[in-house]
This record gives C-alpha cells, sequence and structure tokens, in this order.
C-alpha cells in the first residue's frame, strides 16, 4: 500500500447533508458506530447535544463507499484500521480536533468552487445550516416532522418545525397547486 496524499472530504460533508447530524457527534464517530448490514451509524450519548444515544439510517451507496473509505485510512495511517478509529478524519489523516476553523475553511473552498455564495438573504452557509439543510429536505420529502424530529435527535417536533424547515415559496406553491388540482385534498 502506497500513501495517499490526503482523504477526500467529500463523504463526511455528505453525510452532515443527508443524515442531518451535528459536527461534533460526526466526527466522534468510529467504524465500530458503522453498520454496514443495517445502514446505520450509530451517534454514542456521550457526544450527542442531549446525551442520548441515537441510530440514524444511512443510504447504502453511502455505506459502501464509507466502508470504501476504510482503504484510504490504511494507506494514509499505514496501518490496519481499528474498530475505535474515526470514520472521518481530517484531509492529513489526523482525528478532527472539535475546535477547530479547518472544516469552516474547507466548505468555504467547496462553496466557492459550486459558485454558491457564502451569504444569502437566508443567512450564513456554514456547518450547522447542512443540518438546517437536511431537515428542509426531509419536509420536502413528506417525512413526518416526528421521524425528521428523531432523526435530528430534537427532544420536540417544535423544535424540528420552528427552526429547522426552511421551506421556500416554491415548496409552499406545490403544495397550493397540488391542492387545486385534487391529487392531496378530499372534502
Amino acid at each position: 500500500m502506497s500513501p495517499v496524499a490526503h482523504v477526500p472530504q467529500l463523504l463526511l460533508f455528505t453525510l452532515l447533508l443527508e443524515c442531518g447530524s451535528r459536527w461534533s457527534e460526526t466526527i466522534s464517530a468510529t467504524w465500530a458506530d458503522l453498520d454496514p448490514e443495517r445502514c446505520t451509524l450509530r451517534l454514542r450519548a456521550s457526544t450527542t447535544k442531549n446525551g442520548k444515544t441515537r441510530i440514524v439510517p444511512v443510504r447504502p451507496e453511502l455505506v459502501a463507499e464509507l466502508w470504501a473509505l476504510r482503504d484510504v485510512h490504511q494507506c494514509t495511517r499505514q496501518r490496519l484500521v481499528q474498530a475505535t478509529d474515526r470514520v472521518f478524519l481530517s484531509p492529513e489523516a489526523a482525528d478532527w480536533p472539535h475546535e477547530t476553523n479547518n472544516p469552516r475553511r474547507l466548505l468555504d473552498r467547496i462553496l466557492e468552487r459550486a459558485g454558491i455564495p457564502r451569504r444569502t438573504v437566508e443567512g450564513v452557509v456554514d456547518l450547522h445550516s447542512l443540518r438546517h439543510s437536511a431537515a428542509s429536505r426531509m419536509a420536502r420529502n413528506g417525512v413526518p416532522l416526528i421521524i425528521a424530529a428523531r432523526v435530528l435527535g430534537h427532544a420536540s417536533v417544535e423544535m424540528t418545525a420552528k427552526v429547522y424547515s426552511h421551506l421556500t415559496t416554491e415548496d409552499l406553491r406545490q403544495a397550493v397547486g397540488e391542492t387545486r388540482t385534487g391529487r392531496t385534498r378530499t372534502a
């Protein structure tokens, strides 16, 4: 195995966006927390904001990509991956520290390359806004609030509804259009 120059970060940002997990609980996840058979990631009580363990579903394709990331870790660290090793490493193959500006800088570069402004009418695009985006995507896809709240680790659906579901005028227009055509409403 020859050393790899850096550890790719796409899967880290993909998981943040799809699962709505917090930065600190995500970077704390170990290989023992990832269940490839059930396609889930365990976020341990010691790392979650509410102090409760939660299991989040992960798309099978993403699990397969994460599992393939183990080979990169073995190359960069030049040793076999252990169950207690973290799933997500910094580009330099180190454990991400909990307090650092490097992920923000990395996200800023990603946004710049994609042509996405860091500041929008809705606010600043930052690591935590990926969590908001995950909740909004769940709402757009018709995920019931109680389920979205469980995925996000909220104690109440009110928190999920009030703070995290940012729906646009187009989302509302679609809802009105569906009721007008009679596809979702019955008298």
